[in-house]
């Protein structure tokens, strides 16, 4: 008899060991799998955000995809984009470029194609550099002359100026009318319809070819103006109304050669100036 119970004692100590194991492996298994579950869920929330943040950027890429001729077509199809000033590329007509979009100004949609603000860059180059545009779009930049070109044939353009006196006054022109004209016409200007407040210092340069220190294309006789006033524009037969392009200045100071807006300064030299196109209609 008490063999017998001592044999059923063992039976229940090894059962209930066996339970306890199955218990430990059970509870270890099932801590494994709620911790997997928490990854799981943590890995499918990243997914899920990553997804959305690509699906935000595709649909914004399904917007610029085409690659519009210009800002004001960008703010057109993509009204998100209102207000949203930066770089954009667009197609010029000619080739992909990236520009400055102002998409805030007087209803935005403007393409920067020139600005200066302080002595970093030189604009006393020459004409090849001239067609092929230079520097950063954010800061002194200018476009290029061929995409001035493609742009303003594909559609047409009105003109905005902006410019800022060292003493920190602004003004602004602008123009109902703007166009160049390819290489082989000098990349001739077309430019009228003026309002604003700068003054119209750009009706003497309507109709003239670009000019620069290695291209003389203007109507003096007695030399190269490009040369005379150490810059790059549509320059006539006499000083020029207008130099947008001339030698940045240490200040205000007086002459030709400098950043200048007759109507406005006369020949004293400017801080900063900007040239923007939209699309008219």
């Amino acid at each position: 008899m008490n063999r017998i119970i001592k044999q059923g004692v063992a039976r229940i100590i090894v059962l209930t060991c066996v339970i306890a194991a199955v218990y430990v492996f059970v509870k270890a298994r099932l801590n494994e799998i709620y911790r997997e579950g928490i990854k799981r869920d943590n890995e499918l929330s990243f997914i899920k955000r990553r997804n959305e943040d690509l699906e935000a950027k595709v649909q914004k890429l399904k917007v610029h995809r085409k690659l519009f001729p210009s800002c004001s077509e960008i703010l057109r199809y993509d009204a998100g984009a209102r207000g949203e000033d930066g770089v954009y590329p667009i197609y010029t007509g000619l080739g992909v470029k990236a520009v400055y979009c102002d998409m805030s100004t007087n209803g935005g949609g403007w393409t920067v194609i020139q600005r200066r603000q302080d002595d970093s860059t030189d604009f006393y180059r020459t004409w090849d550099e001239y067609r092929q545009g230079f520097g950063d779009p954010s800061n002194n930049y200018w476009i290029g002359n061929d995409a001035l070109y493609g742009m303003t044939k594909m559609a047409h353009q009105e003109l905005r100026i902006d410019l800022e006196s060292f003493d920190g006054n602004r003004v602004h022109a602008q123009y109902s009318t703007f166009s160049v004209g390819n290489e082989s016409s000098k990349y001739k200007v077309t430019v009228s319809g003026y309002s604003g407040t700068a003054g119209n210092s750009l009706e003497v340069h309507d109709g003239m070819k670009f000019s620069t220190f290695d291209k003389d294309n203007d109507n003096w006789i007695g030399g190269n103006y490009a040369e005379l006033e150490h810059g790059a524009w549509w320059y006539n037969d006499c000083i020029g109304e207008s130099n947008l392009n001339g030698e940045y200045p240490e200040s205000a100071m007086f002459g030709a050669r400098f950043i200048h807006w007759y109507g406005w300064k006369e020949l004293t030299a400017l801080k900063e100036t900007l040239m923007m196109i939209r699309t008219k209609g």
